[in-house]
């Protein structure tokens, strides 16, 4: 069926682990934190997240998850008084349910959307580039071991939107730890990957996320470079955006 990511303290208020998995969902929880909600994301991959929506609007959670990831379908649960000053479309959210909802309501409601397709239009609707289109467009395909590292360090730089985050002492531990690799081997592996982007990207798609630049005689990026450019062309770009500027 489909993998649910849920957060902890409502997946334990409302029981809702081993009611889904009766439903044939696979389900995974996560600590009601973002930086946990993102980091298990990356593992599971879900069609599917529900948290509380004090969790959802929380350093713009899901806005993170959709421009590294393509959007995800979210249920949130919020109080009956903040529902109204919650902005849907801007926090990514596609389902609301009030705090005094039940399991069955949570249950239900998934059922009826993944019945009726709501779940899988919004994927396909999305006008968000992911971090796998745009890896794809600089020919870096999944089998090499630094596709998965960048993909993560990604999503771990736009999580703290911040261009403070060191990649040595804070990112190279954190996804050796969870590869089982040491930091020096997620160094090279994404320094692999940037020479593969530098030795058969088109040109043109070099330009759209580096800028000129970036084809000048000799030059390759660092590996810090490379990732905090694609994660600011993620922060700050969307389909819909490039088919305004054509249309100019």
């Amino acid at each position: 069926m489909t993998k649910i990511l849920i957060g902890k303290a409502l997946c334990e208020r409302l029981d809702l682990k081993e009611a889904l998995k009766k439903d044939g969902h696979t389900v995974y929880v996560c600590e009601d934190e973002p930086f946990s909600v993102l980091s298990r994301f990356t593992e599971c991959r879900p069609g599917i997240i529900i948290i509380d929506a004090d969790l959802a609007c929380r350093k713009g959670l899901l806005r993170h998850i959709n421009k590294v990831f393509g959007h995800t379908y979210t249920v949130t649960v919020a109080r009956a008084d903040m529902i109204s000053d919650i902005d849907i479309p801007d926090e990514c959210i596609d389902r609301i349910l009030t705090e005094s909802c039940s399991r069955e309501d949570v249950i239900r409601a998934i059922n009826e959307d993944l019945a009726s397709g709501r779940v899988m239009s919004v994927r396909t609707s999305n006008e968000t580039e992911s971090v796998y289109e745009v890896l794809k467009n600089l020919c870096v395909t999944p089998n090499y071991t630094g596709y998965r590292y960048i993909v993560d360090t990604v999503g771990l730089i736009l999580a703290e939107d911040t261009d403070n985050v060191s990649l040595t002492k804070y990112i190279y531990p954190f996804i050796g730890k969870k590869y089982s690799v040491s930091d020096n081997s997620v160094e090279r592996s994404i320094r692999t990957v940037i020479k593969n982007t530098w030795e058969n990207a088109p040109d043109s798609e070099i330009i759209k996320y580096f800028g000129m630049y970036a084809l000048t005689p000799g030059f390759k990026p660092s590996n810090s470079r490379y990732v905090f450019a694609l994660a600011d062309y993620l922060k700050n770009h969307s389909r819909r955006e490039e088919a305004l500027v054509s249309q100019a």
